[in-house]
């Protein structure tokens, strides 16, 4: 943490000296589209989605719909 510290003092020091100038570009690279992972169809026991859907009655939650492989492409 201290030589962070020490970092940025110099970092201002220079800046308000005239020795370098304001930051004007990004800090964080735009990286969403290259961890996209291209979906893909599991298999799920009926009986555990049987099981859900008793469990999301009990709590009144409606389920949710999940589109199928090609509205998932459409959506992303």
């Amino acid at each position: 943490m201290a030589s962070k510290s020490c970092a940025l003092s110099l970092v201002r020091q220079l800046y308000h000296l005239g020795v370098i100038e304001k930051f004007e570009g990004t800090l964080k690279k735009d990286r969403s589209k290259e961890n996209e992972i291209a979906p893909y169809k599991v298999a799920v026991d009926p009986v555990l989605i049987s099981k859900v859907n008793n469990v999301l009655d009990v709590m009144k939650i409606p389920p949710t719909h999940i589109p199928d492989s090609t509205e998932v492409g459409e959506l992303w």
